[in-house]
């Protein structure tokens, strides 16, 4: 795979999942840092329903290129997550949904972090 491979889309879209990423983060301190604050309030779950949907349309908008040379990164799983909201939210298990963005957006941006830096060290923008 060469350098020249990405595309300044695929920059684009990773510095979106970061902000909504920074989003979550932000939504978590004002609202509230325990499972129960996020499941009494639906200002919150809303919040960070439509930050994680944003995050799972901004992956779809990856290049192939990038998602299989950062495989180690569950962008399917991520994309499906997004269509469970989109489709299906009011049977959206909260405490799964807690527990995604508790856990598994701290380590996407930590993940899309690195890709970006990566992206920008190859002269990609």
């Amino acid at each position: 795979m060469t350098e020249g491979s990405f595309t300044k889309r695929d920059i684009k879209q990773i510095e979106f999942i970061i902000r909504y990423c920074t989003d979550i983060e932000d939504a978590i301190q004002m609202f509230g840092q325990d499972e129960e604050d996020f499941m009494s309030n639906t200002q919150f779950q809303h919040s960070c329903a439509f930050a994680v949907e944003q995050i799972g349309e901004r992956v779809k908008r990856l290049s192939y290129d990038l998602t299989s040379r950062y495989s180690e990164v569950e962008w399917r799983d991520i994309a499906g997550f997004r269509n469970v909201l989109s489709h299906d939210y009011p049977n959206v298990n909260l405490s799964v949904f807690w527990s995604t963005i508790t856990n598994d957006v701290p380590k996407l941006k930590k993940e899309c972090e690195i890709i970006l830096a990566d992206l920008r060290q190859s002269g990609t923008h």
